[in-house]
C-alpha cells in the first residue's frame, strides 16, 4: 500500500512540475531559465500607458499586486497568485525600470529582496503577457 501511494505521489509531483515549467517557458518565450534573473519585457506602449494600465486592476489579472511610486521610481509589490485562490503569506517587491525605444518600451523588473522574490519571477511573465500584451526578451536591444 505504501508503494502505491509513493509511486502515485511521485507521478503527480512530476506532472505538476512539468506542467508548471511548460507554462513558464510558454509565457516567457523560453527566456525563463532560473530564479534570480531580471525579467525583461518589451511592450509597444509608452511608459505612461503601462503605468496607467497597471494602476487599473481587473478580475482577469493573474496576480494580487500593488503598484507603488516612490521618488518617481515604480515598484511592483506582489502579494500572491490568483490561480491559487488566495493571497500569499509573503510578498515580493520588484523595481520597475523602463527604457524607451523608438519601437516601444522595455520593462526591466529587478528583485529588491532575495527571499521569496524568485517564487514570483516566472509568474510575472504570464501577468505581463496577459495584462499588457508584452513580449519576453532575453536582453534589451
Amino acid at each position: 500500500m505504501f508503494y502505491i501511494f509513493f509511486i502515485t505521489f511521485l507521478v503527480v509531483a512530476v506532472v505538476i512540475i512539468w506542467r508548471t515549467w511548460s507554462r513558464y517557458t510558454y509565457y516567457s518565450g523560453g527566456n525563463y531559465k532560473n530564479g534570480g534573473q531580471d525579467v525583461i519585457l518589451w511592450c509597444s506602449k509608452s511608459k505612461d500607458e503601462i503605468v496607467e494600465n497597471l494602476f487599473q486592476k481587473n478580475d482577469k489579472d493573474t496576480l494580487y499586486y500593488d503598484l507603488i511610486c516612490y521618488n518617481e521610481v515604480y515598484y511592483l509589490k506582489i502579494r500572491g497568485i490568483k490561480r491559487l485562490q488566495k493571497e500569499s503569506p509573503y510578498e515580493a517587491i520588484f523595481r520597475m525600470d523602463y527604457l524607451s525605444r523608438e519601437n516601444g518600451t522595455y520593462i526591466i523588473l529587478k528583485r529588491t529582496q532575495i527571499i521569496y522574490s524568485t517564487a514570483f519571477e516566472a509568474e510575472l511573465y504570464e501577468f505581463f503577457v496577459k495584462k499588457l500584451n508584452c513580449i519576453a526578451k532575453k536582453e534589451v536591444s
